[in-house]
């Protein structure tokens, strides 16, 4: 099983990994209930698997952007204090 598995068809790979793992459940109730909650995470579309490769300015502004969107989060600042408190202890 793959991630992109997951990205691609989140209810049928995850329908595929309850019978792997013999839980008991109701296939079409569970259908549902992933689809609600995929929805209700805003996932109600799904990616199309692309050939197309990103060229060099694609690549590095998705980079820039996925770094300044982790700068939104408090635990990454106070992850990184900790690191840098962490570093200048040793000297």
């Amino acid at each position: 099983m793959r991630d992109e598995d997951f990205l691609e068809q989140p209810v049928d790979t995850f329908l595929a990994l309850a019978s792997f793992l013999r839980m008991d459940h109701d296939p079409a109730a569970l259908r549902t209930g992933l689809c609600a909650e995929l929805k209700r995470h805003h996932y109600e579309t799904f990616a199309e698997p692309t050939d197309k490769s990103p060229n060099r300015v694609e690549h590095y502004f998705g980079h820039v952007l996925s770094d300044l969107g982790r700068w939104r989060f408090n635990d990454y600042w106070k992850d990184n204090l900790y690191k840098a408190r962490l570093r200048l202890a040793r000297f």
